[in-house]
């Protein structure tokens, strides 16, 4: 078992979803189990009025999850 591996298997999965449904975000894994989102303007349509939350911070993939619901309604 391979536990680098596993791990990073874990969070590519918790990943996957964020990705498919924020598109206009990118999404970060810390080395100290932090999840992060920034919002990134090249990827925003341009027809739209500016973000006004660029930056999103939790402590679990779920808690991200929640906060672009929350953003992005």
């Amino acid at each position: 078992m391979n536990r680098t591996t596993d791990a990073s298997d874990a969070i590519t999965r918790a990943k996957a979803p964020l990705q498919r449904n924020f598109l206009s975000w990118n999404i970060v894994h810390s080395s100290v189990d932090q999840w992060w989102a920034f919002r990134d303007p090249n990827r925003q349509r341009k027809d739209t009025a500016p973000a006004k939350v660029a930056a999103l911070d939790a402590d679990t993939s779920e808690g991200l999850y929640k906060l672009f619901a929350a953003v992005e309604s």
